[in-house]
Protein backbone atom coordinates (compact mmCIF):
# COMPACT_ATOMS: atom_id res chain seq x y z
CA UNK A 1 0.00 0.00 0.00
CA UNK A 2 1.44 2.88 -1.27
CA UNK A 3 0.35 6.30 -0.08
CA UNK A 4 2.29 9.17 -0.13
CA UNK A 5 0.65 12.68 0.40
CA UNK A 6 1.95 15.89 -1.14
CA UNK A 7 3.16 17.97 0.92
CA UNK A 8 1.39 20.96 0.98
CA UNK A 9 -1.71 19.58 2.04
CA UNK A 10 -0.48 17.74 5.12
CA UNK A 11 -3.03 17.61 8.34
CA UNK A 12 -2.97 16.93 11.68
CA UNK A 13 -5.32 15.73 14.26
CA UNK A 14 -5.77 15.95 17.66
CA UNK A 15 -5.34 12.62 19.65
CA UNK A 16 -9.22 13.62 20.59
CA UNK A 17 -10.33 13.68 17.11
CA UNK A 18 -8.52 10.63 16.02
CA UNK A 19 -10.00 8.12 18.84
CA UNK A 20 -13.58 9.53 17.32
CA UNK A 21 -12.62 8.92 14.07
CA UNK A 22 -10.92 5.40 14.17
CA UNK A 23 -13.69 4.12 16.66
CA UNK A 24 -10.79 3.02 19.76
CA UNK A 25 -10.48 3.76 23.16
CA UNK A 26 -7.06 5.71 24.54
CA UNK A 27 -6.03 2.36 26.16
CA UNK A 28 -6.47 0.34 22.42
CA UNK A 29 -4.67 3.27 20.49
CA UNK A 30 -1.27 3.09 23.03
CA UNK A 31 -1.48 -0.45 22.16
CA UNK A 32 -1.21 -0.31 19.21
CA UNK A 33 1.00 2.48 18.91
CA UNK A 34 3.20 0.77 20.93
CA UNK A 35 2.70 -2.92 19.03
CA UNK A 36 3.44 -1.27 15.91
CA UNK A 37 -0.05 -1.60 14.29
CA UNK A 38 -0.94 2.14 14.51
CA UNK A 39 1.22 5.31 13.89
CA UNK A 40 2.64 7.02 16.13
CA UNK A 41 1.85 10.88 17.14
CA UNK A 42 4.36 13.56 15.84
CA UNK A 43 6.01 15.96 18.88
CA UNK A 44 4.06 19.32 18.48
CA UNK A 45 5.91 20.87 21.34
CA UNK A 46 7.04 20.04 24.97
CA UNK A 47 3.41 18.34 25.59
CA UNK A 48 1.60 18.25 22.99
CA UNK A 49 1.26 15.90 20.29
CA UNK A 50 -0.69 15.07 17.15
CA UNK A 51 -1.50 12.73 14.37
CA UNK A 52 -0.88 13.05 10.19
CA UNK A 53 -4.29 12.85 9.31
CA UNK A 54 -2.83 10.69 5.60
CA UNK A 55 -1.11 8.37 8.31
CA UNK A 56 -4.78 7.64 10.17
CA UNK A 57 -6.34 7.15 6.62
CA UNK A 58 -3.72 4.85 5.79
CA UNK A 59 -4.65 3.01 9.29
CA UNK A 60 -8.51 3.13 8.24
CA UNK A 61 -7.96 1.67 4.70
CA UNK A 62 -5.83 -0.97 5.72
CA UNK A 63 -8.29 -2.23 7.91
CA UNK A 64 -11.25 -1.89 5.51
CA UNK A 65 -9.38 -4.21 3.42
CA UNK A 66 -7.43 -6.30 5.84
CA UNK A 67 -3.60 -5.21 4.96
CA UNK A 68 -1.04 -6.28 7.57
CA UNK A 69 -1.18 -2.74 9.34
CA UNK A 70 2.40 -3.76 10.83
CA UNK A 71 3.60 -3.27 7.40
CA UNK A 72 1.40 -0.45 6.35
CA UNK A 73 3.20 1.28 9.71
CA UNK A 74 6.23 0.54 8.40
CA UNK A 75 5.78 2.09 5.09
CA UNK A 76 4.89 5.31 6.45
CA UNK A 77 7.58 5.90 9.03
CA UNK A 78 9.58 5.71 6.33
CA UNK A 79 7.73 8.21 4.13
CA UNK A 80 8.06 10.56 7.01
CA UNK A 81 11.75 10.30 6.09
CA UNK A 82 10.77 11.21 2.41
CA UNK A 83 8.64 14.00 3.75
CA UNK A 84 11.96 15.16 5.44
CA UNK A 85 14.02 14.92 2.21
CA UNK A 86 11.25 16.91 0.44
CA UNK A 87 11.85 19.58 2.51
CA UNK A 88 14.40 21.96 1.52
CA UNK A 89 14.68 23.97 4.80
CA UNK A 90 14.49 20.73 7.11
CA UNK A 91 17.36 19.69 4.45
CA UNK A 92 19.09 23.41 5.21
CA UNK A 93 18.79 23.16 9.26
CA UNK A 94 19.73 19.33 9.06
CA UNK A 95 17.00 18.52 11.12
CA UNK A 96 17.26 15.25 13.06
Amino acid sequence: MTLIHPINQLKIEKKADVLKRVGLSQATLHRRINDGTFPPAVQLGPKAVGFMSHEVDAFLIACAIGEDKKRVVAELLAQRQTLKQANPLLQYMNFQ
